[in-house]
């Protein structure tokens, strides 16, 4: 009304859809909805198809799509799907379960799927590949070849029919190829592998041809040998020497020979040379000459000697060797003898060199060293002779050695000196020096003087002087020097005169004096005090002295001292003011340099009416004057010793001690920190000093323990006392026990919990907390356990196991059966069993049905029925053997089984005729063959059908003429 209406176009039930002021667009999906007349309503997911609308239009209607899910393949247009499925192809292996996979690829076969239909699943097949034959359904086939008639690379293809060898292939295996033989023909021998034979026939073990050697070697003992032993290689037989004989011939026996110095034999030198080190050597190798070895001596060594070790000798002297001389003696200027005492080889290195005259000398094994004196020797034209002795001095040669001639010397007798080389000396003597009757003989040195000879001819004698020693001055001739020696020790100044003043008393502002310069009169000097001091010193500064209390100086003391005593302790003029004031009478006191303060010390005088006159000493104690002031007098007291305590004023105190509380080390019956030391409480019942040897130490709570004057031992029960480190129940809430092992109390912390029995553990190794509780219950007893029960077998045959021995862990045992025997059953006794085909043991299976690919079953594995093992074919092949390997057999017509490539499978029958297979074994295949069923008649066919025929006028049968022709009266 108000003229702005709006009107809408909206679809009609079952479709979806409005739209304003125009005609709506419906949508409908017809796998969705299940109202209208053309929808899936379900169809596709019946069938476990996906449903799909391309135009969910109401125009477009009866358009859904049913297609199949993964691995499946199909479509179709409003209506179900006819799935299918490729179960060769790889794509479909990770959904489908029954696909080929990689089952034919991975054994190089071709898989083929005879029916995709989703409907038809598991009948995939695997093909061999040519030139191997054989299909596996629903698996890889078993392959199969025979080599000798297939074609193919490791096949025969008529290699031994060239060679007119016989051809086999025993296994036919397809995973063992290039396994055929090639097998020679008699008479020849051999047999080869995958290519045709080398036939051999060999001429020594053959007597039968025309050349083979038969007894020819033998009968010489000799060893035949035929090296080509191949057809038509004939006549290269050999004879050959046994050994150690050598020696070969062809086709003939062989002229053997032997070098009895290498061989071994019985007459042969075997190692008699070579142990010996000498050479050996066979004049003639022929046996019929044994025993002729000779063994030679090696050089330098000489000697031999026929079928023995030879007697070797040398000399040494004539030989070249490395302890021979070699010359040696031939050596220097004059040849040496040589000469070798001994030739034997043990004797070595005894060779001598002996000098020739007029030297003198032998050495052994080396040149001699030849000497001549020549001043003892008298026929060679250099020698001394008697040149020295007729001047009255000694000869000497001091190198005699041979070489060495004219050196002599002629050497002047002591005292004098003096020598020429094979001439008379000119001698001469220091009389300072030498000893003789003119000489100084050290009279100069026993003075302590200097000797001096002004002339050393031996004709110049007795003029030696003896000289003063420094610093005195003066000499004397032909003996010491006294009194003509002088020194003036004040005057002297030189570093050698170690008496001497050396400015001294000078130094000191004194005055020297020497008394006496004579050298003889030393140390006589003496320092004078110059005045006012006096005092004088010999040898030495004076010690000037000067006395303060009675000269009148500035630091003299005059009248300072009054009434006291004046002293004056060193008197020194270097030492001033220090006189002293001293006390008179009972009093006591020093002042240096002023008048003394006087004291009185009660304790210490004696005599005097106040004092203490030993009556502190008398009682034992220490008298003390707390004011020693001359005026303060009564007050001395008597003190207790340590480690007494008391004190009183002009008498004996009444002492005490406590043992307790004493300093440490002044009292040894004392306390002295023992009980502290350990942490107890020391006590003294009795502090009376005479009371001693009484305390006690107690120990702290909780322990109760008192010993007297030692520490006591003290005792703590950490499991049943309390205390901080004591456990409490940190055992015993844990069901376990408490153990202190060290029940001191100086031993803390240390108790540990045990487990109770039948649990076992501690806590030792980690003290003062609960254990980790153990239970095997194949070790102990418990209602859990195993008590026994795997063990109790009489034949050991279980054995108990714990996998969880922790207490925690109860009813968890196992009784396992022990190897070859299996089973394990949990807290109960196991039945054993010995499955004797997978099992190790003497009587088990082991690879006997392995080794020929058989199959292995153990019937029964009780462990008492044993030997009960069966190997069994594989198929196609039939046959089974109780513990053994079982005898294969196919027969291959009437055997259908799909692993069997090479049976007849119905061929015959098919054709009307009856199928024979002359052998089972299961490596006699390919042979049977189709026969004509009687009365027809045909020559039978290896793997194929017969071409049969029947002549129905001599044979009987239904369509036959049965004898009707001969029947006719014409």
């Amino acid at each position: 009304p108000s003229g702005n209406s709006t009107w809408y176009c909206i679809c009609p039930a079952v479709s979806v859809g409005e739209a304003q002021g125009r005609v709506a667009i419906c949508g409908l999906d017809e796998c969705e909805d299940y109202r209208c007349p053309t929808c899936a309503k379900g169809a596709c997911d019946a069938l476990l198809q996906d449903c799909t609308d391309p135009l969910p239009y109401v125009r477009s209607l009866g358009d859904w799509t049913c297609t199949c899910r993964a691995p499946l393949a199909g479509t179709a247009v409003a209506g179900a799907a006819a799935c299918t499925i490729d179960e060769c192809d790889p794509t479909t292996v990770p959904l489908c379960d029954t696909c080929a996979g990689a089952v034919c690829s991975d054994a190089a076969q071709d898989c083929a799927d005879p029916d995709v239909s989703s409907l038809q699943l598991a009948d995939w097949t695997c093909t061999c590949r040519a030139p191997l034959e054989g299909v596996g359904e629903h698996s890889a086939a078993s392959c199969y070849i025979d080599e000798c008639e297939a074609a193919c690379p490791t096949c025969e293809m008529d290699a031994c029919a060239a060679a007119r060898q016989a051809c086999s292939d025993v296994h036919q295996r397809a995973r063992e190829l290039g396994d055929w033989e090639c097998s020679c023909v008699a008479p020849y021998k051999g047999y080869a592998v995958g290519a045709a034979a080398a036939c051999v026939l060999d001429e020594c073990v053959e007597r039968s041809c025309p050349t083979c050697a038969r007894t020819t070697c033998s009968s010489q003992g000799q060893t035949c040998d035929d090296p080509m032993p191949y057809e038509g290689v004939y006549n290269d037989w050999t004879c050959t020497c046994p050994y150690p004989y050598e020696g070969t011939a062809t086709a003939d026996k062989a002229a053997c020979t032997v070098d009895e110095c290498t061989a071994d034999c019985s007459s042969c030198a075997r190692s008699a040379c070579r142990a010996e080190g000498q050479t050996c050597h066979d004049p003639d190798w022929s046996d019929k000459h044994l025993a002729d070895w000779i063994c030679t001596c090696p050089p330098p060594s000489e000697g031999s000697r026929l079928a023995g070790a030879a007697h070797c000798t040398i000399d040494e002297c004539t030989a070249t060797c490395f302890s021979c001389a070699n010359g040696a003696c031939g050596r220097g200027t004059y040849t040496q003898t040589c000469s070798d005492p001994n030739w034997e080889l043990s004797a070595r290195d005894d060779w001598r060199c002996v000098c020739p005259l007029p030297s003198m000398g032998t050495a052994v094994a080396r040149t001699a060293d030849c000497r001549i004196d020549e001043c003892r020797e008298r026929s060679c034209p250099t020698c001394a002779r008697d040149t020295c002795y007729v001047a009255d001095q000694d000869c000497e040669d001091r190198d005699t050695h041979a070489e060495v001639l004219g050196d002599w010397l002629c050497v002047c007798r002591l005292p004098t000196h003096g020598s020429a080389q094979a001439a008379v000396s000119s001698c001469t003597i220091d009389e300072c020096e030498d000893e003789c009757p003119t000489c100084e003989n050290h009279v100069c040195s026993h003075a302590g003087q200097a000797c001096r000879d002004p002339a050393l001819a031996d004709d110049s004698l007795g003029d030696w002087s003896c000289l003063c020693h420094a610093p005195a001055t003066g000499s004397a001739v032909a003996s010491a020097a006294r009194d003509e020696c002088v020194v003036d020790e004040c005057e002297v100044g030189t570093a050698d005169c170690e008496t001497c003043e050396h400015g001294l008393c000078a130094a000191g502002l004194q005055d020297c004096v020497d008394p006496d310069t004579r050298a003889l009169s030393l140390s006589d000097w003496s320092c004078l005090c110059r005045s006012p001091a006096a005092g004088a010193a010999v040898t030495r500064e004076a010690a000037c002295e000067m006395d303060e209390c009675t000269a009148a100086c500035a630091s003299c003391a005059g009248s300072t001292c009054g009434g006291q005593a004046c002293h004056d302790p060193d008197r020194a003029v270097a030492s001033l003011n220090d006189w002293e004031c001293s006390c008179m009478g009972y009093a006591t006191g020093t002042a240096v340099a002023a008048a003394a303060d006087c004291r009185i010390d009660e304790c210490a005088v004696n005599g005097c009416p106040t004092c203490e006159e030993g009556a502190c000493t008398a009682a034992g104690q220490t008298c003390v004057d707390p004011d020693t002031g001359s005026a303060a007098l009564r007050d001395w007291e008597c003190k207790c010793k340590e480690p007494t305590n008391g004190v009183k004023v002009m008498g004996a105190a009444a002492c005490t001690l406590d043992e307790c509380d004493v300093v440490h080390g002044t009292c040894l019956s004392c306390e002295n920190d023992v009980c502290s030391d350990v942490n107890q409480v020391c006590h003294d019942p009795d502090t009376a000093a005479h009371s001693v040897g009484d305390w006690t130490c107690a120990c702290p709570p909780p322990s109760r323990e008192i010993r007297r004057a030692a520490p006591a031992d003290c005792m703590l029960y950490e499991c049943a006392d309390a205390c901080a480190s004591c456990a409490g129940t940190a055992c015993t809430a844990a069901g376990q026990w408490c153990y202190d092992p060290n029940n001191s109390s100086m031993s803390l912390r240390d108790w540990w919990c045990e487990c109770a029995a039948p649990e076992r553990g501690s806590s030792a190794d980690a003290p003062t907390q609960p254990a980790a509780c153990a239970l095997d219950e194949c070790a102990e007893a418990c209602p859990t356990c195993e008590n026994g029960l795997c063990r109790s077998r009489f034949d050991n045959l279980q054995s108990c196991h714990d996998p969880d021995p922790s207490a925690a862990s109860t009813g968890d045992w196992t009784c396992e059966c022990t190897p070859p025997y299996t089973n394990i059953v949990t807290a109960s006794l196991a039945a054993c069993v010995l499955n004797e085909c997978t099992a190790a043991c003497p009587t088990c299976a082991g690879m006997s049905c392995a080794r020929d690919d058989q199959l292995c079953d153990d019937p029964d594995t009780h462990i008492h029925v044993l030997r009960d093992w069966v190997c069994t074919c594989e198929a196609p092949f039939l046959g089974s053997m109780v513990y053994g390997t079982a005898s294969c057999a196919v027969d291959e017509c009437a055997s259908n089984d799909t692993a069997c490539a090479s049976c007849e499978k119905d061929l015959c029958s098919d054709a009307g005729q009856i199928c024979i297979d002359p052998d089972t074994d299961e490596y006699a295949l390919r042979d049977w063959m189709c026969t004509c069923p009687e009365p027809s008649w045909g020559v039978p066919v290896v793997m194929g059908v017969v071409d049969c025929v029947i002549d129905e006028c001599e044979q009987g049968c239904a369509t036959c003429e049965n004898g009707a022709c001969e029947n006719r009266s014409l």
